[in-house]
């Protein structure tokens, strides 16, 4: 609420954070990593400049609320991102930067960034909303793994204790949209 008068933390007629509400839910994750283990705290806020006006498409529009022709104000990224290298399960690679979030629907992912904050590892559970936060993770840890928690799609739940023994992670992150709260994770068997 208080990073709402410097930027639109979600778009109009969206559920999902902007850039900027991902950058804020980022420095909140940082701050918090950072008071628990010396070893978070290089992690750190993402800098955003000056607004730019962007028009938005609603989600709801099949339910009736168009987009707004009103844009959303969200501020550009203040520092050049690193570059980062994707590598996707079917054992494809992307070069790009650590600013361009993962959308969901191209998890499992890993990325590997070039100039991070720290030099440690995150295993990342996500999803949808993970997208715009996605940035902050990314510039913070040298590599990330990103996977679907899936806690929406009974039977399809990401194995958390086999993805993180795979992985060897520093910190492991559950990343839950606030409408997933209704469902309940169950342990693996």
């Amino acid at each position: 609420r208080d990073a709402a008068v410097d930027g639109d933390v979600y778009a109009k007629r969206n559920s999902h954070w902007t850039a900027f509400g991902g950058s804020v839910g980022w420095a909140t994750l940082a701050d918090c990593l950072g008071a628990l283990d010396a070893k978070y705290e290089p992690l750190g806020p993402l800098g955003y400049t000056e607004l730019e006006p962007i028009v938005m498409p609603s989600e709801f529009e099949a339910f009736g609320l168009p987009t707004i022709d009103e844009p959303t104000m969200i501020p550009s990224l203040e520092a050049t991102a690193s570059p980062m290298e994707v590598t996707f399960e079917d054992g494809t690679t992307k070069t790009t930067t650590t600013a361009e979030g993962l959308d969901m629907i191209v998890l499992p992912a890993v990325t590997v960034t070039e100039r991070p904050q720290s030099e440690l590892t995150a295993l990342i559970l996500r999803d949808s909303q993970g997208s715009n936060i996605a940035a902050g993770w990314q510039a913070g840890f040298a590599s990330t793994k990103q996977i679907r928690h899936s806690v929406d799609t009974p039977g399809a739940r990401a194995d958390v204790l086999g993805e993180a023994a795979a992985f060897k992670p520093n910190v492991v992150i559950f990343e839950v949209t606030e409408r997933h709260l209704n469902f309940v994770p169950v342990l693996p068997e």
